[in-house]
């Protein structure tokens, strides 16, 4: 019945939105066409969001070089497998998936060549073949492979969900520019959920944030922290409060977390030093995300904030005069009639109420 809610109530809000952005006073107001574009384009993304709950679930590890991201996946998957170095080390799309042997099967992009498939005894072994396949050459430029799938043995991949190392964005030169556009590309057409990570100490950049703002957004609910190994809790409100407004209105959950310990722990099969690296927190979030009702829980709550930015910039168009006549009568009256009690729906109908 949730998932039924989720997806019925975006698909009315869309149905309102599109009719009362034609009235002709809409059309010709600017701060009305702004209120309707911004939340047509935030409906349709969580549209698109919502026909992949049951699908197949792809968790996007997304971040500049050299922020950890695939140090995390080694804590997270159990094992060194994911490329790791000083460098830029990942220039293709690579998905971790369960398997009960290891494996990497790689695609060419050339259609007529068959897969190749490399079957491996250790991790070990894995992860220096992996090294080889993705590593930017001398010249900066490599993207050899059109898909790269790597099957281990970890626990948190049962059931389905993928988990996916990408390239770093935001180099300069030629390689930056594919990296850049091989990450785009790939979080347009594949992606359902992205983890953002953020090196501590370096914060986010100006060009980070708007790559965040232009191609994460919408499907980034947390955004986690690394390298911040000596840091206490009043270094991580510190920076909570220096970089969480940025991230408004989405506000994503910030995680915090020591790769190197998380590391260690899980070899000396330390449950308290594994606690407090903070990667058992994102196992977690990940195991939450496995079970189709936590994706829809997360949706959820999505919507109902975006219900709140509904309300509140409602709120201000009618302060400035110019909710009049904003929203069409007979959509409001079905979807308020509708959805009477529903608390996901709740600030939607205060908007909608807020209108008459």
């Amino acid at each position: 019945m949730t998932e039924l809610v989720s997806r019925e109530s975006i698909e009315d809000l869309l149905t309102l939105f599109c009719i009362s952005r034609n009235f002709p006073q809409n059309k010709c107001d600017e701060k009305r066409k702004a209120f309707f574009g911004g939340f047509l384009r935030e409906l349709s993304r969580m549209r698109e969001r919502s026909l992949r709950t049951t699908s197949d679930y792809k968790i996007a590890v997304v971040g500049l070089g050299n922020v950890g991201k695939s140090s995390l996946l080694n804590a997270v998957l159990g094992e060194r497998v994911a490329p790791t170095g000083n460098r830029p080390c990942t220039s293709d799309i690579v998905e971790f998936r369960h398997s009960a042997t290891r494996y990497i099967l790689a695609e060419s992009p050339n259609s007529a060549a068959l897969p190749g498939k490399w079957e491996f005894d250790d991790a070990a072994q894995l992860h220096e073949q992996l090294c080889s396949m993705v590593a930017h050459d001398d010249g900066g430029d490599a993207h050899e492979w059109k898909r790269i799938e790597v099957g281990v043995p970890a626990e948190v991949l049962k059931g389905g969900l993928t988990l996916v190392d990408t390239p770093g964005f935001g180099a300069a030169g030629t390689a930056g520019a594919q990296d850049n556009a091989t990450v785009r590309d790939f979080l347009n057409n594949d992606v359902a959920q992205i983890f953002w990570v953020v090196l501590s100490e370096q914060g986010i950049q100006r060009a980070e944030l708007d790559f965040y703002r232009e191609y994460l957004a919408a499907r980034c609910d947390d955004v986690i922290v690394t390298n911040g190994e000596d840091w206490d809790e009043n270094d991580r409100r510190r920076w909570r409060a220096r970089y969480a407004p940025a991230l408004a209105p989405e506000c994503p959950q910030i995680r915090f977390v020591k790769n190197k310990q998380a590391q260690t722990a899980r070899a000396e099969r330390d449950a308290a030093a594994w606690r407090d690296s903070g990667v058992a927190d994102v196992c977690g979030r990940i195991l939450q995300l496995k079970d189709t009702d936590g994706r829809i829980e997360s949706l959820n709550s999505r919507l109902g904030f975006l219900g709140g930015l509904a309300l509140c910039a409602l709120q201000n168009l009618r302060a400035e005069g110019r909710a009049k006549n904003l929203l069409d009568p007979v959509w409001s009256a079905k979807i308020s009639r509708k959805y009477a009690g529903t608390p996901l729906m709740e600030n939607w109908l205060k908007m909608l109420s807020e209108n008459r």
